[in-house]
Order: C-alpha cells, then structure tokens, then sequence
C-alpha cells in the first residue's frame, strides 16, 4: 500500500495534516484522542465533513466525539443502548435530562437513540459547538479540551466557565511548582504557582461578600472520585470550599454560595463545578489557565506644551491668529492708518501681550511675528529646545 496522505489520514480518523477548520486544535499532544476505536468509518468521514463546513477543526471534533460516544458506535441497524444509565445517545452522547437531547428530539422530532439519523445529530452537535463552545460536552472538559478549542480560529489553550481539566502536566508534573498562599481572613491552602494569584483573589473577593469559609482545600495528591486519572487537586490547580454546605451531587446544585459565585470565580480565571452539565460539584473551583487583570483605568493624556518655537504648528497658529486679531484692531483705530503714528497698541493673543505702534496691518503682523519670536527664544531656553 502507498502512503497514506493528510487528507485520507483525516477521513480515517488518524489526524495528521492542516486543521481544515482553520482552529486551533484543542488535543495539544493527546494523540490518543482522535483513535475512534471500532466506530462506522462513515460516521467519522461525516464528523469531518460537517465541521469543516462549520469552521471547525475536524481533528476537535472527532476527539470531542471520542471521549463522548462515537468509540464503538457502529451502523449495524441495531438502537442505541445509550450512557448515562440510558439517558445519553449519539456519537456526543446527546443527553435525555434537560440536555441537548431534549433540544435534538425537540427541534428535529427525531432521537438520538435511532442510529439512522446519526447525520441530523452530527449536524446539531456541531452547530451547537459552533454558536456555544463544548461546554455541553462533558468528555472534551474532561479531557483538557477548552471550551473553544478548534472552533472558528479560536485557541483551545484557556477553556472557559464550565470546563474542567485545564492542567495535565503542561506546568510540571503533579505535585510539583507548588506554593502556599495566605488569604485576607489569615486561610492557609496549598495550591500551583501558577494558579496562585488567581485563587487568592478569588478567595479575598469573595470573602469580601460576607461568605464565611470554614473549611478549604487544595493540592491533594489523588485519583478523580468519579473517573480516571489524576485530580486536578494533585496538580494544586483546584481549591474545594465548604464541602458540607456545597457537596457534589448527580445533577441537583446544593449550595450556599453567593448567587453570582458563576461570575466572581470566571472573573479570576476560574471554572466553577456548579456550571457543569451533569455531575455538579459546587465546592470545586478550578484554575483554567488565564490570569485577568481588572481593566486599568485610562489615564487622559496630558495635552503637550504648547510649542512656541518658530516653524512648529502652534507657533504658526498663533502668528495665524494674531493676523486676524490686529486686522479687526485696525478697523477700530480712528487714527487713519497713518504708520508714523506714535500709538501704542496692546494685543492680547492667549498669554502674549503684544505692544506695537504700527496700525497698518502688514506692520501689525510683522511686530507680532517679532513679539513671538522673543517669547519662542525664552521658552526655547527653558526647555533645552535651543
């Protein structure tokens, strides 16, 4: 056999090649991630297919189907058994509880559960990823895919609310780069260095809201409770607050936090577990990779010196409008214009005082052009300018 090109490659499900879809892709080095295992080679070719229409890194998309339902789902004729204890069907394991699934048989009258219409969910899954991110796709958290990885150019390298998973050994190896911070109300909790600034902030600001913290952790060296692999507590890149009062739960959020804790924890950088879809763990708040500094306030600039050195703008500006300041002067002088006058003249243009006996006009400018040529020789040496 010849060698395998990008293209076919793609179609394969086997990577490689340029991202058609013009993102950047989420799966980072987890190879792993685009082996769809046993699954219809046709359903793959169409995840493909449909996300590079949409602008969507075909390899994303196909690892975000991977760590759903597509390993194994095959074109056999045969329903859907489904996960989730029968509430998830499809190749993104569209889900029957309030979920996309509901959305799916809602829009569509078809379900999820019914092989035969694999293309009408493929082509929903993906406009949602499209228009939403993969947030509604739990596996993608979970595997440290972001919420907007591979989709319409965007990078996958700071997934968003509602993600999980962020670190996986990218800033050190578990249990490594640790630090210890301290927060406002004198709480001690270990965390990563990298996550530390935002944690702290996080804490502060919201121990500022009057929220009590009795109990709070952080690096932990363990598995996941309920999966595989490491916690992101043994990276130090999660913190857990009052467990007891914000337990984890399958899918009913119990918590006593501040109602807008969704938005307090996303301005520091953090996912809270309260978003997730299905398991939700309101005491868990993890660290995704961005480090958001309140917007300074913008300073207005101070206007600069006013030039008045010959040839600057300024300069000719104000020569401009002492013309048309001594023009109007003359029309008031009952002198007859005679330019042997003995008159003295003041005219007062911004901060120059200028004194001339001349009421004609070509010797009125003149004797201003002098004046500021005095005042521009003053100012020149004041400032290093001459």
């Amino acid at each position: 056999m010849g060698r395998v090109t990008g293209g076919i490659r793609r179609m394969l499900g086997l990577g490689g090649g340029e991202a058609a879809g013009g993102g950047a892709p989420g799966i980072g080095a987890q190879s792993g991630l685009l082996d769809s295992k046993g699954a219809s080679p046709e359903v793959v070719a169409y995840i493909r297919q449909r996300a590079a229409a949409l602008g969507i890194d075909p390899d994303t998309a196909v690892a975000v189907a991977n760590t759903e339902g597509l390993r194994g789902y095959k074109l056999d004729g045969k329903k859907d058994g489904g996960g989730d204890n029968g509430m998830s069907f499809g190749p993104y394991q569209m889900f029957y509880g309030g979920g996309l699934g509901n959305e799916f048989t809602k829009r569509t009258g078809l379900h999820a559960s019914d092989k035969s219409t694999y293309k009408q969910q493929i082509d929903f899954a993906l406009e949602h990823a499209a228009k939403n991110g993969w947030g509604a796709f739990h596996g993608a958290g979970n595997n440290g895919i972001g919420n907007w990885a591979g989709i319409g150019g965007r990078s996958g390298s700071a997934p968003g609310r509602g993600s999980a998973n962020h670190m996986q050994g990218q800033y050190g190896a578990a249990g490594t780069n640790l630090t210890t911070i301290t927060t406002a109300s004198g709480k001690k909790v270990t965390v990563h260095a990298a996550a530390a600034e935002s944690f702290k902030n996080f804490i502060d600001e919201l121990e500022g809201t009057g929220y009590k913290i009795d109990s709070l952790g952080g690096y932990n060296y363990r598995t996941k409770r309920n999966g595989t692999g490491l916690s992101q507590h043994a990276y130090g890149n999660a913190i857990d607050i009052n467990p007891l009062k914000n337990p984890m739960t399958n899918g009913k959020l119990i918590t006593d936090l501040p109602p807008n804790i969704s938005d307090l924890a996303a301005k520091h950088g953090l996912s809270w577990g309260g978003d997730w879809k299905r398991t939700k763990d309101a005491m868990h708040f993890e660290w995704t990779g961005r480090n958001p500094k309140d917007a300074a306030p913008q300073s207005t600039p101070k206007a600069a010196p006013q030039a008045w050195w010959r040839g600057a703008p300024g300069a000719m500006a104000s020569v401009s409008q002492a013309r048309e300041a001594q023009a109007a002067q003359i029309g008031r002088q009952m002198n007859d214009n005679r330019s042997n006058s003995t008159t003295t003249n003041s005219t007062h243009i911004g901060s120059v005082t200028v004194q001339t006996a001349a009421t004609d006009a070509s010797g009125i400018a003149r004797d201003m052009e002098e004046s500021l040529k005095r005042r521009s020789f003053v100012a020149a040496a004041t400032t290093g300018q001459a």
